[in-house]
This record gives structure tokens, C-alpha cells and sequence, in this order.
């Protein structure tokens, strides 16, 4: 296999990587989309102060803080989001060596593509397609099996199951990590979507050319 094949083979399978990591960081951290949430789930009628708390929360998932200092958290809860930061940190690092890394083997397709242009529409329709999989399977999925497969996996201590009277499970029900994941994809198909267009246009174009 020619070395610029296996180089568009891995930036298909890392690209969609890049953008479903770049979609979670923008929607896990956008505090408004909280408030929406809480709204829709009636978070509101039990926990009064939940925007304090999910604000002081996503600080801390960010790094801003080094504790959780309210006290709606019980000690298993705290230990459990102690977790869920350490996956996050992990996240952090892996997107940000996925982008470095879909840079490099982007410019080394450059460099080596003897015609750039069908390189290029090749790489954005075939990635962006393949990033619009794993999302589409995902909506056909049981997620209730998926959610708990997910901890399962990334929280095999086991310290992830909590009471119906948590604040955790009140502010944060599986209705809330269906949606945010849900959004997620969506905002993912929507980019895999671009790269294709754009892959088609540029395919349109060259045809106007000749």
C-alpha cells in the first residue's frame, strides 16, 4: 500500500476522533446548556441553587478549581467526579495529540500528493462521512445498555451507582447524559457533513474547470 493511502486510511479514522472530542468540550463546559437541562428535568423544584453548583462544578472539571467546596456532594459523590476529572484530564490530552497529530499527517499529505486537489476531496468526503457512523449507530442503540457499558469500562471501581435522592442523580438523571450526548452527535454529523459538502464542492468545481 502506497505510504499517501495508509496516510488519508489513519486521518479517517482519527479526524472523526478529533471532532466528536472537540463537539463533547464545547457542549460539556457550555454552562448555559445546563440551565436548559436543568429546566427540562425539574431540576429547579428540588435543587434550588443547581446553578451554583453545576457552575462551581464544571470549574472543576475544567481545572479552575481544585475541589468541589459545596456541600450538596456526598463523600461517594465527590469521589466518583474525582474520577470523572481524571477521564476528563485524559480526554483533554488525547484531543489535543489527535489535532497535533491530524496537522502533521495532513501536511505530510500535502507534501506527498501528486495532485493535492483530489487528495483533498478525497480526505473530506470519505472522513467526513465515516465521522456521521458511529453517531447514526448510536441513535439506533439501547442507551441505557450503552451507559451503563461506558462505566462500566472508564469507572470499573464501581463507585459510578448512586440513590434516586443523590443530588448527583437529581441534577444529572440519564435523561440529562442521553441529551448531552445526543448533542454531541449531533453537532458532530453536522461537521462530518461540512467536510463532505465542502469535498463535493470542490469535486463540482473541478468538473466546471475542465
Amino acid at each position: 500500500m502506497k505510504p499517501i493511502s495508509i496516510l488519508i486510511i489513519i486521518l479517517i479514522i482519527i479526524l472523526p476522533l478529533t471532532i466528536y472530542l472537540s463537539s463533547a468540550n464545547s457542549v460539556i463546559f457550555d454552562k448555559n446548556y445546563y440551565k436548559n437541562e436543568f429546566k427540562k428535568n425539574n431540576v429547579y423544584e428540588e435543587i434550588a441553587e443547581a446553578d451554583i453548583i453545576s457552575d462551581e462544578l464544571i470549574d472543576y472539571l475544567q481545572g479552575k478549581r481544585e475541589n468541589i467546596e459545596t456541600s450538596a456532594f456526598e463523600e461517594k459523590e465527590r469521589s466518583h467526579l474525582r474520577d470523572v476529572k481524571a477521564l476528563m484530564e485524559k480526554g483533554f490530552v488525547l484531543f489535543y495529540f489527535l489535532l497535533g497529530f491530524d496537522i502533521v499527517l495532513f501536511v505530510l499529505l500535502l507534501m506527498l500528493s501528486k495532485n493535492v486537489y483530489k487528495t483533498i476531496t478525497k480526505l473530506f468526503v470519505l472522513s467526513g462521512l465515516t465521522t456521521t457512523v458511529f453517531p447514526v449507530i448510536f441513535f439506533f442503540s439501547n442507551f441505557s445498555s450503552v451507559f451503563t457499558l461506558f462505566h462500566k469500562i472508564f469507572f470499573p471501581q464501581g463507585n459510578w451507582q448512586f440513590s434516586s435522592t443523590s443530588n448527583l442523580i437529581i441534577m444529572f438523571p440519564k435523561q440529562f447524559f442521553y441529551d448531552i450526548t445526543k448533542h454531541i452527535f449531533l453537532n458532530s454529523i453536522f461537521a462530518g457533513l461540512v467536510l463532505v459538502f465542502i469535498g463535493v464542492i470542490l469535486i463540482l468545481h473541478k468538473r466546471d474547470l475542465k
